[in-house]
């Protein structure tokens, strides 16, 4: 699934938290609407998707707030310093607007 202008294209949509692939990059939480399209709810960064896709997340009540069942989507940058990361996730902040990176 692209994001966008960016052309940043990610692993995914996967449904839930539960079951989250291991590596390093950039991740986007989505909601699907009712019009079958996918609006983005968070972008974060990691060194460890499942330490950050789950259900102790600190944004995580957020996430179901606004998204009620909830997909991820990964974009690996196994090579990647945290910099490089930052750098994407405040790219894709920046474009996408997510609200729970706003709240």
């Amino acid at each position: 699934m692209s994001s966008g202008r960016g052309g940043i294209m990610f692993n995914g949509p996967y449904e839930g938290v539960d079951d989250v692939y291991y590596g390093s990059g950039v991740y986007a939480i989505w909601k699907r609407c009712s019009d079958g399209r996918y609006e983005m709810l968070y972008v974060g960064e990691t060194d460890s998707f499942p330490d950050r896709i789950s259900k102790d997340h600190e944004k995580y009540g957020c996430w179901i707030k606004h998204g009620g069942t909830i997909y991820h989507g990964l974009y690996y940058m196994d090579e990647s310093t945290k910099k490089q990361r930052v750098s994407m996730e405040r790219q894709l902040i920046d474009e996408h607007r997510p609200v729970c990176n706003c709240e």
